[in-house]
């Protein structure tokens, strides 16, 4: 057998040369091997002829098709946009921290919170200086007033069903409308204190908002006039800010008052803490495929990023690009 591997190896040292002989004889792609046993010796043949123009041709169409999953995967880049009320503007931050942008710079007033439309490719955001629920393109462009709203504080978007949801803490109440502002109706118009942000679990139609005067995180469903508690002021000391991360069907929340941020299963239930000892945490956002977490910190006027489990934090941005902001949200280039 040792004889046979060795024999085999040596025919296989002269490939290069029986390509070499084949080279201007154009042969189709051929390969065949000859087994013979005889007198319990094993003799192995091994021939291959091939064409080099073909080969050419494969070896760039793989280089291609390399070329074009790599334009694919840098399309898929993950942006964090996030409103900032000092200097009134919307601005966007690469996942790490680079391509820092100014989106949009004029006529926001106060902005406050922010929700993207992925499929449509437009970011959506409450003015609470104006009265307004507003809209644009992903870049900034065609700004677009959709609804008068009294002090209008979170909004979520529908996606699927071509929906964004308000939360207005002028009435108080929960509003729903079309994408483009139009048919506004009232989901829930009673229990309600003070709503501000909200986040919708698209996969299980249910609505999920804090209510910072009540101290509680509160919960309806899409169709649903009755809002429930989901977490109640004793687990959570001053709530500001929520996130849902609808693949492991948990709900994550800052608390300002305890400095943490934690979460919980979307019934409420296993509430624990996720990152402690922080400033004053506001805005909230999850990417559950790179399991990271991304918060907004009013007090160091930062925004940083940890994996899921509170472990590896690092600045996103810093107290130069960025001031008093309150929502922050997510969007994956190419997601369209």
């Amino acid at each position: 057998m040792l004889k046979c591997l060795n024999k085999f190896l040596q025919i296989r040292a002269t490939g290069k040369e029986l390509v070499k002989m084949n080279n201007n004889q154009h042969l189709r792609i051929q390969s065949f091997m000859h087994l013979v046993i005889s007198n319990n010796t094993l003799e192995l043949f091994y021939l291959v002829a091939m064409n080099l123009n073909r080969l050419r041709k494969f070896i760039l169409s793989v280089i291609l098709s390399v070329s074009l999953v790599q334009a694919a995967y840098s399309q898929e880049k993950t942006y964090l946009y996030y409103t900032d009320a000092v200097y009134q503007r919307i601005l966007r931050v690469g996942q790490d921290g680079d391509d820092f942008e100014e989106i949009v710079t004029d006529g926001l007033g106060f902005p406050w919170r922010i929700a993207i439309d992925e499929k449509g490719g437009k970011i959506y955001w409450t003015n609470v200086d104006y009265n307004l629920v507003q809209r644009a393109n992903v870049d900034g462009s065609e700004v677009e007033n959709l609804l008068v709203v009294t002090y209008p504080q979170g909004i979520a978007v529908d996606t699927e069903r071509g929906k964004i949801y308000i939360a207005e803490a002028g009435t108080p109440q929960i509003l729903v409308a079309d994408l483009n502002g139009s048919g506004l109706d009232t989901i829930i118009a009673t229990g309600l204190s003070d709503p501000d942000d909200i986040v919708l679990d698209q996969e299980h139609k249910m609505l999920y908002w804090v209510d910072t005067s009540l101290k509680k995180i509160m919960k309806a469903g899409t169709q649903s006039s009755h809002a429930e508690v989901l977490i109640d002021s004793i687990y959570t000391a001053d709530p500001t800010a929520l996130a849902i991360d609808s693949e492991n069907l948990k709900i994550y929340w800052a608390d300002a008052g305890s400095k943490r941020i934690l979460r919980a299963e979307l019934d409420g239930t296993h509430v624990e803490q996720v990152l402690a000892e922080l400033n004053h945490p506001d805005g909230l956002a999850i990417d559950p495929q790179n399991g990271w977490i991304y918060w907004s910190d009013k007090t160091l006027q930062k925004i940083f990023r940890a994996d899921v489990d509170g472990m590896n934090i690092i600045e996103i941005t810093s107290e130069e690009i960025t001031d008093f902001h309150f929502g922050i949200a997510l969007w994956k280039a190419g997601s369209r």
